[in-house]
């Protein structure tokens, strides 16, 4: 992160015009009302404003077309982040200020230029020393009255806070640097290689300076350029440079080369170059600071977002080998991982071997588990390794063959090379295919720790009550958190802004004023009442931390998430649960393709056997726009081979049975078949080229039922077409 002149950039005329401060009026007319009456309704931006592509190009100006957090380049593709956020403000504990900081949403100083995964860490987190600058304070005097706890490139000078090694690491010199690092992950892995090359290109150029003394002037050249303002990762840079100056000044005055080098340390805004510091303490310091963070204790901490980003199985159950790699965070959500597949290939296996990794020995013990009964047939021992974003090593699970333990360190190692197992620093939920509803008898246990995974183990455990639970908030933040909580129902809902949610005589209902009416709750089918108890259980947990549903973070293990849906709900859940928990990262299962359509680029995965080796692998495969239910499931994702009805499936097999045998097309038992296809199915054979694909496919095609893989679906499809095509320009058909 280097110091950035706002200054430098004239703001953006659309910022300033009158469209732009009619947008500010709208807003001022929702935040003026009492918190107590707009809760459960949501404000919608106008972000066509800030949005607009004279906004755009003077940020890739400003920040030089880089991320002004990590300084990774963008080429074009970076996001708008507002420093100070425009929907609510979270502090270090989770506290909600839900009215900072509206009135900067269209203000030039408030914008900058940030790579998704810098603006999705960052999110809503906006810790502050002390109280928060009274509501509508503008720059500058916020900045005077205000002290955020992370760094702002524009009003700090961020290079004197960092410390950058040799090989990529970035470390605070203090603690609102240090939580800097943390809170937008920049010592991510991306990130430190990335730092590591362009350190290593650096220094090999100013060893080559010093030793082709005749070639300075060429050299120099090509060390300037690396320290332009527009190249990647300065600040390391800069500090390398500024350290290499300190280090090496007899050598640089003695070859006279110290005036060229002076120069351009003037340029970096450095009163003068910091002083060396042994490298190899500091790194080592770090690394012992991050591992005890990692390990020694377990609460959920609001700086780091922590998200799965890879998950290894070996001999767990039927899997032998299994590894499933999470999409990267986008600018508004968190990817998922959507498992698909045939009974008895492992996917609820999945949802359990992560639960386990994150679970630690006592909670194991007391959800009675058995380590042996998970060990692969014919296998000794086995292992689940879950990595997580903001980690140095996975959480991991071991097990063995004819022991009932499962063990966080791996039992069969060197007692030398043991490490202490990761805790928790983040909510994990686990539910199973079985979700049932409260009974009105049962009162449901106290359960501890940061992982919330019974009901994934124990069919028997049901849900939260969501009445009795939303009943039960009162008070002056119990109404904040129930108001809260509504307009996340509202979204699962997908109701109407001016729908509310109300309590009134120990019941909780809908109020729908376009319909008149008032919905009790536990009146709605039990597919919706299943999914508002789901949506609860987390909220229930997640809200002892975070205020507000869409800011809570966590990990969602959720087996079958179409039970007790309606077609027309399945088509929506994934996007409903998405709105209601933006931050929160699922990994489901599901027999249903309609749950895809809400789907997104590089989530869904299909679990199968190899035909050859008849182990499970899994292939991620995205579902194209416009694709039908009908073609998912006769697709590679469910593999069926239709999805007619026996009787119908006869006739096709009938009429496939006539094309080969070549019964030309006016018999009359072929056209009456083939009139009763039309019949069944709306259109059949309504074209010559339509019958020539059917007569060839009938050709290829056998009677044979089995699993055809990928490779060879996609194999007969360029056969078929490639016959017809022939067929077609011998004038046949």
């Amino acid at each position: 992160m280097i110091r950035v002149a706002r200054e430098s950039i004239s703001p953006p005329s659309i910022l300033l015009s009158d469209k732009a401060q009619k947008a500010f009026e709208e807003a001022n007319d929702f935040y003026r009302d009492d918190l107590s009456k707009r809760i459960q309704r949501s404000y919608q931006f106008r972000s066509e404003i800030y949005f607009d592509s004279e906004v755009k190009e003077a940020l890739r100006q400003l920040f030089h077309d880089k991320c002004a957090y990590c300084e990774i380049p963008l080429y074009g593709r970076g996001v708008y982040d507002h420093f100070r956020p425009k929907t609510g403000a979270l502090g270090l504990d989770g506290t909600l200020d839900p009215d900072h900081y509206w009135w900067l949403a269209y203000r030039w100083e408030n914008l900058y230029l940030a790579c998704e995964k810098c603006n999705f860490k960052k999110g809503n987190k906006f810790p502050v020393e002390g109280r928060r600058a009274p509501l509508k304070t503008f720059p500058p005097e916020i900045y005077s009255l205000e002290h955020p706890l992370l760094l702002d490139p524009c009003q700090d000078n961020p290079e004197t806070l960092f410390f950058y090694a040799d090989d990529g690491l970035v470390i605070g010199k203090e603690e609102r640097s240090k939580l800097t690092i943390e809170t937008l992950d920049l010592n991510r892995k991306e990130l430190i290689e990335g730092r590591r090359k362009e350190l290593g290109q650096l220094n090999s150029l100013l060893k080559l300076f010093l030793a082709e003394t005749s070639r300075a002037d060429e050299i120099w050249k090509m060390v300037r350029s690396g320290l332009e303002p527009a190249a990647p990762f300065l600040a390391a840079k800069r500090f390398l440079f500024s350290q290499w100056v300190f280090s090496m000044e007899r050598e640089l005055t003695r070859l006279n080369l110290k005036p060229m080098t002076d120069e351009l340390l003037a340029t970096f805004e450095v009163k003068a170059p910091p002083p060396p510091v042994k490298q190899t303490s500091v790194v080592k310091e770090y690394l012992q600071e991050q591992r005890q963070r990692e390990t020694s204790y377990e609460q959920v901490t609001i700086g780091a977002t922590n998200y799965i980003e890879r998950i290894e199985l070996r001999n767990f159950r039927v899997i032998e080998e299994l590894a499933l790699d999470f999409p990267d965070p986008r600018q508004d959500y968190i990817p998922w991982i959507v498992l698909l597949g045939e009974n008895g290939v492992g996917k609820s296996s999945v949802l359990k071997a992560v639960a386990l990794a994150f679970m630690d020995e006592s909670k194991i013990e007391h959800l009675n588990l058995d380590a042996s009964k998970v060990v692969r047939y014919g296998s000794a021992s086995g292992h689940v390794r879950v990595y997580v974003s903001g980690y140095t090593r996975p959480f991991e699970v071991y097990f063995r063959k004819g022991d009932p333990h499962f063990y966080k360190t791996n039992p069969d190692g060197r007692l030398k090379r043991r490490d202490e197992p990761n805790k928790l620093q983040t909510l994990v939920f686990g539910y199973g295919g079985t979700r049932l509803l409260p009974l009105s008898e049962y009162t449901r246990p106290a359960i501890g720790g940061l992982t919330r995974v019974d009901n994934l183990f124990d069919p028997f455990m049901p849900l939260v009550d969501a009445r009795d639970w939303l009943l039960s908030l009162t008070g002056g933040e119990g109404n904040l958190r129930f108001g809260h909580s509504a307009r996340a129902i509202k979204k699962l809902l997908m109701r109407q802004e001016e729908d509310t949610l109300i309590r009134r005589r120990g019941q909780v209902k809908l109020k729908v004023p376009a319909f008149g009416t008032i919905v009790p709750l536990d009146q709605l089918s039990d597919g919706y009442q299943s999914t508002v108890a789901l949506a609860t259980d987390i909220m229930s947990v997640a809200l002892g931390t975070w205020t507000a549903a869409e800011f809570a973070e966590g990990i969602v293990l959720l087996d079958e998430i179409d039970v007790h849906l309606h077609p027309t709900w399945k088509m929506e859940i994934v996007k409903g649960l998405r709105a209601v928990f933006p931050r929160m990262q699922f990994l489901i299962t599901t027999h249903d393709p309609l749950c895809l359509l809400g789907t997104r680029s590089g989530e869904v995965h299909v679990l199968n056997r190899d035909l050859e080796t008849r182990q499970i692998r899994a292939t991620q495969v995205d579902l194209p726009p416009g694709i039908t239910p009908d073609q998912v499931l006769t697709g590679f994702w469910f593999g069926l081979p239709s999805t007619y009805d026996e009787d119908t499936r006869r006739l096709l097999a009938e009429h496939r049975q006539l094309l080969r045998q070549g019964v030309p097309e006016s018999d009359a038992h072929r056209l009456e078949l083939e009139g009763e296809l039309r019949r069944r199915l709306g259109t059949f054979a309504d074209t010559s080229v339509d019958r020539m694909a059917q007569s060839v496919a009938a050709q290829l095609i056998t009677e044979e039922h089995r699993p055809i893989s990928a490779k060879e679906r996609q194999e007969m499809h360029d056969t078929l077409l490639a016959m017809v095509r022939q067929k077609r320009e011998a004038g046949e058909g």
